[in-house]
């Protein structure tokens, strides 16, 4: 089989067989993220939370920004590049909260008409949502976001900003299609979802409904 056959037989299984190639990426993607967790001290630099999809890869000097455009990608791309660099200084490993908080405080300190904006509107979501996360005990104010429950959050971020997003949510008296969730449980159901395993929803549900519990 010459090398442009062998090409082309690939490119058929890959079109013929899209599910498996979608789950190979996933534990390719998977693997990956836990050799670059596992260089870097597999675990959170602030808490010592260990759960890898809790876990996140963070840009000690804030120029994530930066590096992801001089790759001309997001996501895995970053992980890749730390690992076929050796692991350079710069980086640490932060679970979804101390991470999100850390980004909060970076966007804050800018002072920008945005950042002041949701300053004023996030408190009165919290105490509208119950001021607790919805999957967890969390309740620190800072690491809280809003969830669209049932999905449909990317698709709604496309036509509006998060702003306009919180200000519906207190003109509509806190609707429940949506909910607060600390960044940790958020980004973990993100995780999940991309890897096709159950949400943290569904293995409350699931808890709930067991006989020993």
């Amino acid at each position: 089989m010459t090398v442009e056959e062998r090409r082309a037989y690939h490119k058929k299984w890959r079109d013929t067989n899209p599910e498996l190639v979608r789950v190979s990426h996933r534990r390719r993607n998977q693997r990956l993220k836990l050799l670059v967790l596992g260089a870097y001290g597999g675990k959170c630099a602030e808490c010592g939370e260990t759960e890898p999809m809790r876990l996140t890869l963070d840009h000690i000097e804030e120029d994530g920004g930066e590096h992801r455009a001089e790759l001309s990608a997001t996501g895995m791309a970053v992980y890749r590049d730390v690992k076929r660099r050796g692991y350079p200084p710069g980086f640490q490993i932060l679970c979804w909260n101390h991470h999100f908080k850390k980004s909060r405080a970076a966007m804050l300190g800018g002072a920008t008409a945005a950042a002041k904006s949701m300053q004023g509107l996030r408190p009165k979501v919290f105490i509208g949502y119950g001021e607790k996360c919805a999957l967890c005990p969390c309740s620190d104010p800072d690491v809280m976001v809003l969830d669209h429950v049932g999905g449909g959050g990317r698709q709604d971020r496309k036509k509006k900003s998060w702003a306009m997003v919180y200000r519906e949510a207190i003109r509509e008296s806190f609707p429940p299609r949506f909910r607060l969730l600390c960044a940790g449980c958020n980004g973990e159901n993100g995780i999940r979802r991309t890897m096709g395993l159950p949400s943290l929803d569904e293995l409350l549900i699931r808890d709930a409904n067991s006989p020993t519990s």
